[in-house]
């Protein structure tokens, strides 16, 4: 009896020890704010609780999201007091410009050290441009700690020029350097709106790096749900047409459970999240 009590305890224990390590991690590019006020589709008046409840009807545990303004972030913050966040805006480092914040569920995990870079040749350079990108990029990153398991994870978030063919090239590069540096053998996990395909080179460079390699977590075999693209205009790509350019890409030390891209409003009086469908991975450490 009493052996049989001890095997109950440590099943519970391994249970525990399993569901804490469990995340629901997403990438989320939530479309700026400036320039929407009067379309009301792409208003984010109108969208920013469609994204919060979101955030919370699927639990999830950390999330990095993209092209956030600093009155975005505050809405955020407002309507999801159980999160904090890594982030600064990418023209003055601190709160101009878009920010790429990662969000992480203040009562699961506590801060370790975090930071941000900018995507050119001088990464520690607040506001640096890098190469023929149009536009000033950065990663954001935050080291986190499991308050229940004590595991450790490094998450890097990010957004790509959309047009700088080199920028999007060198960034890869840079990413993965910056991720050795600062992550070692942590676990890690890279979230971001990439603008390019699986076909890309940058997407290949990621993903058989020898020295750093990253898994594509939506290619690893695990159950999917919705559809297979993230980007949609709001529904004015025919779904046919759209793309898939947000990926969540992982150490090959975390367990991929399953994967899930949200399914864009295609009805007449469409109610978007977003210009791009959320991913979301349930991942094991």
């Amino acid at each position: 009896m009493k052996g049989l009590l001890i095997a109950c305890m440590m099943c519970v224990a391994l249970l525990a020890n399993a569901q804490c390590d469990t995340i629901n991690y997403a990438s989320f590019n939530i479309r700026y704010a400036d320039g929407d006020r009067k379309d009301s589709v792409k208003c984010w008046n109108v969208r920013r609780d469609r994204v919060a409840q979101f955030v919370r009807d699927n639990r999830l545990d950390i999330v990095g999201c993209q092209e956030v303004l600093h009155e975005q972030l505050l809405d955020m913050q407002k309507r999801l007091p159980d999160y904090d966040y890594e982030g600064v805006g990418r023209e003055d480092g601190s709160q101009k410009g878009e920010y790429s914040p990662i969000f992480w569920r203040k009562d699961e995990w506590e801060r370790l050290k975090g930071g941000t870079f900018w995507l050119s040749a001088t990464p520690d350079v607040v506001a640096s441009v890098g190469w023929d990108a149009a536009l000033t990029r950065i990663a954001t990153y935050v080291l986190l700690r499991n308050r229940e398991s004590q595991r450790e994870l490094m998450c890097i978030n990010t957004h790509f020029d959309h047009v700088g063919v080199q920028a999007r090239v060198e960034s890869g590069r840079l990413i993965l350097e910056k991720a050795k540096e600062i992550a070692g053998e942590t676990p890690l996990v890279l979230t971001g709106d990439f603008n390019v395909g699986m076909e890309s080179s940058v997407y290949h460079s990621i993903t058989h790096d020898a020295s750093f390699p990253l898994l594509d977590t939506y290619m690893e075999g695990a159950p999917h749900s919705g559809p297979y693209y993230t980007f949609h205009n709001f529904g004015r790509i025919p779904a046919e047409r759209c793309s898939k350019i947000d990926f969540i890409f992982a150490s090959p030390s975390i367990e991929v459970l399953g994967t899930s891209i949200y399914q864009d409003d295609r009805s007449e009086h469409p109610r978007h999240l977003s210009d791009h469908n959320p991913v979301v991975a349930k991942l094991r450490l």
